[in-house]
């Protein structure tokens, strides 16, 4: 049986009001895909997939996939990295104010060809990572100088479940490579958790922030970016979800991306110039890419998609909301229908 499109996980609202310490998380199953993602990520690499000298460190172990396994997570980390990598050099209005960080500045986007991040002045970036789990991403990108030492013009911010942040950050902590990316060398700190919503917080002093609460709680999630320092809703903010709604009841996914379009208050703008519901003082660049298995819209003639479920669910990590969103037009409508001004799906 091949391997579920592997995700970290939502951390359940019982993950730290448990009785019983002693029973089951009933979220394991899908916080151990996180480890069947690095291990395949690991494969991948390891055979020359894809550049990713840090994914082996967080691998428990890495296992030979066949090639249309490795196929799939090519596609799949070529796809997150294309779409990090063309937020990080879009040149945006609001770059070239005089104040980068003024909200009345038009947030409209034009890319520019080779631009970097770390090379222009003026820009500030902010990534937010939804059940990151063991993502390279932030490594990657300081490796390549795609972020700026001294300017800080970069925030990376990772939410997931509290176990998998506190094992992320001793795997940071205790390897060479990954504790150097970090801004000072120094690996990640641990911080007095800001509020009862955030079981873990850890960041490196500088543009790396990892937190550990309920995903399916958007009072966590607040609770979460609220305590990460120099955040502002105003800049461009990219959330990342690289399979993550698609474990979460269907009610739970629109919260979560409705949360996401009004943080800090602030309404997600995508350069609409017919759209009257903005206020002034509440323009918003952002964007929500999520990245998720999905069934097609006539599951009738979906056999590939069935048997996927059922595969999932047997393994005690299912696709909660899966049937409530059938094809991919229905994923751009969810979008719209929770606060984006611009949706499409592929």
């Amino acid at each position: 049986m091949p391997p579920p499109p592997p995700a970290f996980a939502a951390a359940g609202p019982g993950f730290a009001r448990r009785a019983d310490a002693n029973a089951p998380d009933p979220d394991l199953g899908v916080i151990e895909t996180n480890d069947e993602a690095s291990g395949a990520k690991a494969c991948c690499a390891s055979r020359g997939y894809f550049d990713d000298p840090f994914v082996k460190h967080f691998a428990r172990r890495v296992p030979k996939h066949p090639p249309l396994i490795n196929r799939g997570y090519h596609a799949r980390v070529a796809t997150v990295r294309a779409v990090l990598d063309a937020f990080l050099d879009a040149t945006f209005d609001a770059d070239r104010a005089e104040n980068h960080l003024g909200a009345t500045a038009p947030a409209t986007s034009r890319p520019t060809s080779g631009a970097r991040i770390a090379k222009a002045r003026g820009k500030k970036r902010q990534i937010v990572s939804l059940g990151a789990g063991f993502d390279t991403s932030y490594f990657r990108l300081r490796a390549r100088e795609r972020v700026d030492d001294h300017e800080r013009h970069l925030m990376f911010v990772e939410i997931d479940h509290p176990s998998v942040m506190r094992t992320k950050a001793a795997i940071v902590n205790a390897t060479a490579a990954t504790r150097a990316a970090c801004v000072g060398g120094e690996g990640v700190r641990r911080l007095v958790p800001p509020s009862s919503s955030v079981v873990d917080a850890f960041d490196d002093g500088g543009g790396y922030a990892m937190r550990g609460c309920d995903l399916r709680d958007t009072n966590s999630l607040d609770a979460a970016l609220d305590s990460v320092v120099g955040l502002d809703p105003t800049a461009p903010t990219l959330f990342l979800a690289e399979c993550c709604l698609a474990y979460l009841e269907a009610e739970q996914a629109e919260a979560t991306l409705g949360w996401a379009a009004r943080w800090g208050g602030a309404s997600s703008r995508s350069g609409d110039a017919d759209d009257t519901n903005q206020s002034p003082t509440t323009h918003a660049l952002r964007a929500y890419f999520a990245y998720d298995p999905t069934l097609t819209a006539d599951t009738s003639a979906d056999a590939f998609g069935a048997q996927m479920v059922l595969n999932l669910k047997a393994r005690g990590c299912p696709l909660l909301g899966a049937e409530s969103v059938l094809g991919v037009g229905a994923h751009a409508s969810r979008a719209r229908r929770n606060g984006w001004t611009r949706a499409g799906a592929a």
